[in-house]
């Protein structure tokens, strides 16, 4: 076999000595350079990896892959050690001990974690969630599954107050003002069975339908929420 060939295939001559002095000469292709064995990790996650670890810890991103149904290479679920592999293999970084804000330079407007929103906002987890299907309030996410980041700017700050502006009353009050009918609020998964709350923190949250109301402002403390008339 030609050199220039040999090259090309890259044939590994093999002489196997047997037990009783026996010889058996074997010639077998090579891997070609830079080739793998198995199928490796594709781009696409190893992309995803190196972007979400500039915020996120290495559960957080196995959670994440396991979210969007992503697989290793050998078919396995994502797990913390085998994120800390790829990131290792792959020389990406691991994320800062404290979680990133990603607020633009210059900007004043804060894009927060759903954390560190809820202290700023003084305000629970769920009630963002509830804010975010109504689309009250702004958020990101990085890729479908991680958690959300929530933009925060003078114009939320505004809406959420710790005390209840002049001119604003209690939905029954509102209500009854309008001359319409209120109702108390109840879930969506009970709303066929809605009955009166008994309790006094919410009974303070009664809702006044939005086919009546006109405008409904949700420009109050999330736990004594008002409407102005």
């Amino acid at each position: 076999m030609s050199p220039a060939l040999t090259a090309a295939f890259r044939i590994a001559d093999l002489k196997i000595i047997w037990q009783g002095g026996a010889v058996t000469d074997l010639a077998m292709p090579m891997n070609k350079v830079g080739s793998r064995l198995t199928k490796g990790t594709s781009e696409e996650v190893i992309d995803l990896v190196r972007r979400l670890a500039e915020r996120y810890d290495d559960t957080t991103i196995a959670a994440v892959l396991g979210k969007q149904h992503r697989r290793t290479a050998t078919g396995l679920p994502w797990t913390r050690a085998r994120v800390t592999s790829l990131r290792f293999q792959y020389r990406i970084a691991i994320c800062p001990p404290e979680p990133r804000n990603v607020t633009p330079a210059g900007h004043d407007v804060l894009v927060v974690p759903i954390g560190k929103a809820e202290k700023i906002l003084h305000v629970s987890r769920h009630t963002l969630y509830r804010w975010l299907r109504e689309g009250f309030i702004t958020g990101e996410q990085l890729t479908p599954g991680a958690p959300w980041h929530i933009r925060i700017d003078q114009a939320l700050r505004n809406k959420i107050r710790p005390e209840v502006p002049d001119g604003w009353l209690p939905l029954a009050a509102a209500a009854a003002t309008l001359g319409i009918a209120a109702r108390p609020c109840c879930t969506r998964s009970s709303a066929a069975n809605c009955k009166p709350s008994t309790s006094t923190k919410d009974a303070a949250k009664d809702c006044v339908s939005r086919s009546n109301l006109t405008s409904l402002d949700y420009s109050t403390h999330p736990d004594n929420r008002k409407v102005q008339c």
